[in-house]
C-alpha cells in the first residue's frame, strides 16, 4: 500500500514525461480517498526539447493526450485532485500508463504501474469480551466500529443454530452489555442442554455483509434439581417385624419418593432406588417396591434432562442379618448291627437363633420316606423335635418309624429319605438312603446263605439270593436229549439252542430193555463239529462193534445227520 508515487524514465538525453501522486486525505464514512496528481516534463540538459507524442491516463481517465511535434520547456503539463471510491472492504487501487517521442517521431517512453491505496476500516470489531458468564448475568463485548454503521449484536447457542437476544445500535466503539429479559434467559437455558455449553457472541455491520464473532462458554448457575426426603417400611413379614425392620435377603420394602422440582428449564428424566444389587428405575415418582433386600443402606437419585443427579442416601438401622438354616450331618442305621427293621435317625445343624423384633427363630424337624423308585413321599410320623444347644446348634436322635409302623421299616427294601428342618422363614433339606435290611452273609444249621438269610424251605448246602446253587449248577451241566438215529438209517435233526458239547451213544437197536443199554460213547466239543456230509460211517463216530456203530455229519447251520449201524441206536445229546 502507497500514499505516494511517481512514474516515468527513458526519453532523450535524460528528458522524460513523468506521472506522480500523492495521497491528500481519506473520508471513512463515504469510504473515498482524495489523491493530488500531476504530469510533468523534467529531466534534459537543454531547456527545451521537441516532443512528438505525450501521452498519460490514470484511474481509468486520459489525463494528456498529445500527438503533434511541440516545443516543450520542463514544467506540468496537467495536474488535479481525483477522488476514488474504495470498495466494501475499504480497499482501492490505480494504474498509470506514461508514452512519450521526445526528439523523434518514435516512442522512446513507454512505462505503466499500478498502486493499491491505504485501506479505511471498515467492518466493526469484537476486541474484548469474557471467557463465560452464567445465565443468571448479562453478558457483554467490547467493540470498534470505525465507519459507524449501524450494527447488530445476537447471542447464539450451539454454534451454527438461531440467533437469540438480538440489538442494534450505532456507535464508533465502546462497551456493549445486554440487559437480558427473562423469557431471553428462559430460551438460552433451554438451548442449553448440559449445565454449561458453547455460545457465540456475533456482532454484524454494513447490515449482514460483516460479522465478528467469539465463542464463549455459558453456564447454568445452580442447575440441581430441588427434592424432598423420601422414606420407606417394610412390607412383608409383618408378624416378625416391624415396618422399620429389615430381614437381609426376605424383607421386601416400599420406598417414597416425593416429586423432584427441576430448575433452569431442565426436566426431570427419571428417579431410581438402589439396594444392594437390585435397582428400580420409573420416569416420574411415587412407590418404588424392592424385594429380598440385600442392604441395608437405600440410595435414592433424581436425575434431570441436564444430566444432574441428587442423591438421597437412607440408612436401616434395625437390619437383621438372617442366615438360612443348614443340615451339616444326617444319618440312619437299622438296629441288630444294620438287619434289623427299627431305624435310629440322628441329624446336627446351625440355625439363626434370634429375635426378628416381634418374634425369635426357632426351628423344626420332619422327615418323609419313599421306596426306591416310588414317586411320592411318604410323611414319617415320629415326633423328631430338635434340641438348640451351643446358641445357634440344633441336633435330634429318635428311632423313627415306618412303613411297618412302630416296628420300622421292610428289611427287604431301599428306602429314599428326606429331613426337613424348618424355621420361621425357610425350610433346609437334605437326602440318604436307607439300605435294606438283608445280610450279606447268614448261617445255618442246614448250610450258608450269601446276601439273604438262609431259608429252609429252598434247602442245600449253599444259598445266593436264596436260591439253591447246587441245585442250578446240576440243571446247567444235565445232558439233554435231542434226537437219535438206528436201523442203518440216516435221520436229519436240527439243534437250535446254543451248547459247548454233544455226547453220542450206540447200543442194540432190539427189545425195549436193550434200548436203555449204552455200549459205547463219545463227547465231542462244539468246536470241533466241522462241516462234513460225505462220509458214510459219520465223521464224529462212536463204535463198539461192527454191528453197534454209529457217527454224526454236520451238514449245514444248526443241521446234523446221524448215521448207524443195521444192529444200531444212535442218541444224540448236547449240555
Amino acid at each position: 500500500m502507497a500514499n505516494s508515487g511517481v512514474l516515468g524514465g527513458g526519453g532523450y538525453q535524460g528528458r522524460y514525461l513523468e506521472f506522480a501522486w500523492a495521497l491528500v486525505s481519506q473520508d471513512i464514512a463515504s469510504n473515498t480517498s482524495t489523491i493530488y496528481w500531476r504530469v510533468t516534463v523534467v529531466g534534459g540538459s537543454s531547456s527545451y526539447y521537441y516532443h512528438h507524442r505525450d501521452y498519460t491516463d490514470a484511474f481509468g481517465e486520459v489525463l494528456v493526450n498529445s500527438n503533434s511535434r511541440t516545443k516543450r520547456y520542463k514544467g506540468d503539463l496537467a495536474n488535479g485532485y481525483k477522488t476514488i471510491q474504495h470498495d466494501v472492504n475499504g480497499n482501492a487501487s490505480f494504474g498509470a500508463h506514461v508514452i512519450a517521442a521526445i526528439y523523434t517521431s518514435s516512442v522512446n517512453e513507454d512505462v505503466s504501474t499500478s498502486w493499491s491505496l491505504p485501506t479505511i476500516p471498515r467492518q466493526a470489531h469484537i476486541t474484548n469480551l469474557p471467557a463465560s458468564f452464567n445465565d443468571e448475568e448479562n453478558p457483554w463485548f467490547d467493540y470498534t466500529n470505525p465507519a459507524n454503521w449501524e450494527l447488530k449484536a445476537w447471542l447464539e447457542p450451539n454454534p451454527n443454530g438461531p440467533h437469540l437476544c438480538e440489538r442494534t445500535f450505532r456507535h464508533t466503539g465502546g462497551r456493549y452489555t445486554w440487559d437480558l429479559s427473562e423469557a431471553e434467559r428462559k430460551q438460552l437455558r433451554q438451548a442449553c442442554k448440559g449445565n454449561s455449553c458453547t455460545i457465540r457472541i456475533g456482532l454484524y455491520s454494513n447490515g449482514t455483509t460483516w460479522a465478528s464473532f467469539h465463542d464463549r462458554t455459558f453456564i447454568i448457575k445452580d442447575p440441581m434439581p430441588m427434592t424432598g426426603t423420601p422414606t420407606w417400611q417394610s412390607t412383608n413379614h409383618l408378624d416378625l417385624v416391624n415396618t422399620d425392620t429389615v430381614i437381609k435377603g426376605y424383607s421386601s420394602i416400599a420406598v417414597t419418593v416425593p416429586k423432584a422440582t427441576p430448575v433452569k428449564e431442565a426436566m426431570i428424566k427419571q428417579y431410581k432406588v438402589i439396594i444392594g444389587d437390585k435397582v428400580v428405575t420409573k420416569p416420574d415418582e411415587g412407590i418404588f417396591e424392592i424385594e429380598n433386600v440385600s442392604d441395608s443402606i437405600i440410595k435414592v437419585y433424581v436425575e434431570d434432562s441436564r444430566g444432574n443427579t441428587v442423591e438421597k442416601i437412607l440408612n436401616i438401622s434395625d437390619y437383621r442379618q438372617y442366615t438360612l438354616p443348614v443340615i451339616t450331618t444326617l444319618s440312619l442305621s437299622r438296629l441288630k448291627g444294620g438287619i434289623g427293621s427299627n431305624v435310629t435317625l440322628s441329624y446336627k445343624g446351625i440355625f439363626w437363633n434370634n429375635t426378628f423384633g416381634k418374634a425369635s427363630n426357632g426351628v423344626t424337624a420332619q422327615y418323609y420316606y419313599k421306596q426306591q423308585g416310588a414317586s411320592t413321599w411318604i410323611q414319617g410320623f415320629t415326633d423328631i423335635t430338635p434340641k438348640v444347644f451351643h446358641s445357634d446348634e440344633f441336633n435330634g436322635e429318635y428311632e423313627i418309624k415306618g412303613d411297618l409302623e412302630a416296628s420300622g421299616f421292610d428289611t427287604s427294601k431301599n428306602y429314599d429319605f428326606k429331613l426337613v428342618i424348618t424355621d420361621k422363614l425357610v425350610s433346609a433339606e437334605k437326602t440318604t438312603i436307607l439300605s435294606s435290611g438283608i445280610p450279606n452273609m447268614a448261617i445255618h444249621r442246614n448250610g450258608v446263605a450269601f446276601g439273604a438269610f438262609y431259608d429252609s424251605e429252598v434247602g442245600g448246602p449253599l444259598q445266593v439270593e436264596g436260591k439253591d446253587i447246587a441245585k442250578i449248577m446240576n440243571d446247567l451241566y444235565k445232558w439233554e436229549m435231542i434226537g437219535y438215529g438206528n436201523a442203518g438209517k440216516d435221520t436229519t435233526i436240527r439243534i437250535e439252542k446254543p451248547f459247548n458239547e454233544i455226547l453220542l451213544t450206540v447200543g442194540p437197536n432190539g427189545l425195549a430193555s436193550d434200548n436203555q443199554r449204552v455200549l459205547a460213547s463219545t463227547v465231542i466239543p462244539s468246536s470241533h463239529l466241522d462241516y462234513n456230509s460225505s462220509d458214510s460211517d459219520g465223521y464224529h463216530q462212536v463204535f463198539y462193534s461192527t454191528t453197534y456203530r454209529g457217527g454224526l455229519n454236520k451238514i449245514g447251520e444248526n443241521s446234523y445227520v446221524i448215521k448207524s449201524s443195521a444192529g444200531a441206536l444212535v442218541r444224540v445229546y448236547i449240555r
